[in-house]
């Protein structure tokens, strides 16, 4: 991640995109996140996968969108949308800033693609006209700047988010089970200890609370799990008043909601296992230390149902502590 950032902010200095003067601000799950000089209330997100997709084609001569490529791109948006309109319906529209979407013109040049591209792509790279500036055309999204992150003196901020454990196996595990375990050994060890701090102030417990009934209640009605994974992505902030309030910043996983709610026979790498247990056991275990009645089951989530975990089942807390003694 340090790589491909370092990656980004060289490629933005160089010509001709340096004209544009964007500011770098970071790299999310699958987003590049620029100011620009245009806007001080607002952030362009620019999707890597989609920017790189059409670099691709332009490498093997496609210059203008293919009217499928042009609708998988508009579907993308309209997809990610409804997902927030559903969000916005559970949490209250004003717990989300305001997007918009536009399209626009990239330009680049040989030299920038050089610095961006796979390794396998720079024979094709090579060929280009080093003066020529190549535009891709693409769908960019803005949204309203977060002033809580802004002005970190102003606000004061905390972020709820639970750190997700690597792939790897879930970092060498010798079975599920124990994957499972060490998932929840970080649950216990960072979030779950960084929350119960926080409950001992009463309004921090309070907004907590509403923040994870409506996630459950989300979950519930959609099946869909919310992207806790990720820093300040739900923000809470203190206001000049001293209240709490909070922001969902980016809490749509990316892609497609339907691909995340594979079922779990199809994750051979468990790249989705990994994501959808941590959600569970974080959010359940909250749940449960703010005494919430209707608490999340797995059954509530699409990727579990009608799944056979291949152990059986999940570790339950007296199977997580005996596996972790034997494998001190």
């Amino acid at each position: 991640m340090e790589g491909l950032k370092q990656k980004i902010k060289e490629t933005i200095e160089t010509e001709p995109l340096k004209e544009l003067g964007l500011k770098f601000v970071g790299v999310g799950a699958d987003k590049v996140v620029f100011e620009t000089p245009e806007s001080s209330r607002k952030i362009v997100k620019v999707s890597m996968d989609i920017l790189m997709d059409k670099i691709i084609n332009l490498l093997h001569g496609e210059i203008e969108d293919t009217e499928s490529t042009e609708k998988f791109q508009q579907n993308g948006v309209n997809e990610q949308a409804q997902y927030e309109e559903n969000i916005a319906g559970v949490f209250g529209s004003k717990h989300l800033l305001r997007k918009g979407v536009f399209r626009a013109k990239i330009p680049l040049t040989k030299e920038v693609m050089l610095k961006i591209v796979d390794k396998k792509y720079i024979p094709l790279v090579e060929k280009l006209d080093k003066n020529k500036v190549y535009e891709i055309k693409m769908i960019a999204e803005t949204q309203l700047i977060a002033e809580e992150l802004k002005n970190k003196e102003k606000f004061k901020t905390k972020s709820f988010n639970t750190s997700l454990i690597t792939y790897d196996e879930f970092r060498g595990a010798e079975d599920i089970q124990g994957a499972l375990s060490r998932v929840r050994q970080i649950v216990d060890e960072n979030f779950l200890l960084e929350c119960d701090e926080l409950f001992k102030d009463e309004k921090y417990k309070n907004i907590l609370k509403e923040i994870v009934e409506k996630i459950i209640v989300y979950s519930k009605k959609t099946g869909f799990m919310m992207d806790i994974f990720g820093g300040d992505n739900i923000t809470i902030f203190e206001k000049e008043d001293g209240s709490l309030d909070y922001h969902l910043l980016d809490v749509v996983l990316p892609g497609s909601q339907k691909a995340w709610g594979e079922n779990i026979k199809e994750d051979e790498k468990l790249h989705l296992l990994r994501h959808y247990y941590t959600f569970y056991y974080s959010i359940k275990k909250v749940a449960e230390n703010l005494d919430i009645k209707d608490n999340l089951e797995m059954d509530d989530l699409i990727y579990f149902k009608d799944a056979e975990i291949p152990t059986g089942k999940f570790p339950e807390e007296d199977d997580f502590y005996q596996h972790m003694k034997n494998h001190q």
